[in-house]
């Protein structure tokens, strides 16, 4: 399916974590499982699973591990996954590995004796392994590589999480839910990817078909959340007055870089009435992006 994002303006607010539980919305139910041949991700030496890539985490000495509590845990969803060690060179400029080795070690038992997940010598370079997923738990997973002619060499780290159950034939695709004036509730999909299946909805949806979120107040944030609590790497957010001829968009949030966060605080739109909310999110590990709509109301003081 082909898709199309708007592209939302930009601002520079400060943004702070509120701890807001997810409420569960309707989602599209898409593909999962297999690996795209180059998995998306942000750079590095990554770890790809059915919920995207992560990148891993420079060990400078593997003698001395760090502990998995340190890294963020990066979940495989269920049990059996496919797991794929990667990096984003050229095989044929004898870019890759010539040798690696990919150990899984209980996250809660650091002394124990480490599962082999990968180990191999090349006979010409290399630019990703296929690894054997450990059993349901929390991993800490230790790569250690050696290089061709060129290409990363070193010791990676990740905090593997392996749920004790059944991946589904299909991953739903996270709703965007927004918390505001004591309500919650899951906006309008638009535009978007998710794990590489791709939907456009053409057109923005009328407006008075969209939920509303009504403030308490006229400085009161918005909280954005994600219905199946996972990361949010960027927001855009633009607001739209409504019922006003000609109203130019005002920008909210401008692809702010969140890091992550499970929760981000939206500033509310500038003056007292009935506003579109505009949101453009870009999920984290690679997975895609999600535009969305909603309504606020902004009372008076």
């Amino acid at each position: 399916m082909s898709h199309t994002h708007p592209r939302l303006m930009t601002g520079r607010p400060a943004l702070r974590s509120l701890l807001v539980v997810a409420a569960l919305g309707a989602a599209t139910l898409l593909p999962a499982g297999a690996l795209a041949e180059d998995p998306p991700g942000t750079g590095g030496v990554m770890l790809a699973g059915p919920l995207g890539s992560r990148t891993g985490t420079d060990v400078a000495d593997p003698a001395t591990p760090p502990a998995a509590g340190t890294i963020a845990p990066f979940s495989t969803y269920g049990r059996d996954p496919k797991v794929r060690l990667w990096f984003d060179g050229d095989e044929e400029d004898g870019e890759g590995w010539m040798s690696w080795d990919v150990t899984a070690t209980p996250a809660a038992d650091p002394a124990a004796a480490p599962v082999s997940l990968a180990t191999g010598v090349a006979e010409v370079p290399v630019t990703g392994v296929d690894l054997t997923a450990p059993a349901p738990g929390d991993w800490l997973v230790l790569a250690t590589t050696v290089a061709g002619s060129s290409g990363p060499e070193g010791t990676w780290a990740w905090h593997l999480v392996v749920p004790d159950r059944t991946l589904p034939a299909e991953i739903q695709a996270p709703d965007l839910v927004l918390f505001g004036g004591g309500g919650t509730v899951v906006t309008d999909r638009g535009s978007g990817c998710y794990l590489g299946t791709c939907g456009d909805i053409g057109e923005i949806p009328p407006a008075a078909s969209l939920p509303m979120i009504r403030l308490d107040r006229p400085d009161e944030a918005i909280a954005l959340t994600l219905s199946d609590g996972s990361g949010i790497a960027t927001v855009t957010a633009q607001a739209q007055l409504l019922n006003v001829d000609e109203s130019a968009p005002v920008t909210l949030l401008d692809g702010v870089d969140v890091a992550g966060t499970n929760v981000v605080l939206i500033p509310p739109p500038p003056s007292v009435g009935r506003w579109r909310l505009d949101l453009f999110v870009q999920f984290t590990d690679g997975r895609g992006d999600q535009g969305a709509f909603a309504r606020v109301a902004v009372p008076r003081p």
